[in-house]
């Protein structure tokens, strides 16, 4: 139904509580992995310093990408369009799907 050829779409679990309440831990979530460029906001897979994330990205003036969480427990950050090339940051995808777990 999305459209998405399967090589470019990924599964994922929900580890965590920082997208409470729209997504909870144990979710599932596909990710199409055509769109890396984060032009399109919304929720995206990201992975900064070596962790995967699964964040809300906002395009703000000047390069800048606004990264934040649903649950407003966790702080936003942002990323500047000139950091270091020695950082290890990159948008993987953006999420198409989700699915709940219920307990």
């Amino acid at each position: 139904d999305l459209g998405i050829a399967h090589d470019d779409l990924a599964m994922f679990g929900v580890v965590g509580a920082s997208m409470e309440p729209w997504l909870h831990a144990k979710d599932a979530v596909l990710a199409d992995l055509r769109d890396r460029d984060a032009l399109t906001e919304g929720v995206h897979l990201i992975r900064l310093d070596g962790a995967l994330l699964m964040k809300k990205l906002q395009r703000l003036p000047g390069k800048i990408l606004r990264v934040s969480s649903y649950n407003p427990a966790y702080e936003p950050f942002d990323i500047q369009g000139h950091e270091s090339a020695d950082r290890d940051f990159a948008v993987l995808g953006r999420v198409r799907w989700a699915g709940v777990t219920f307990n």
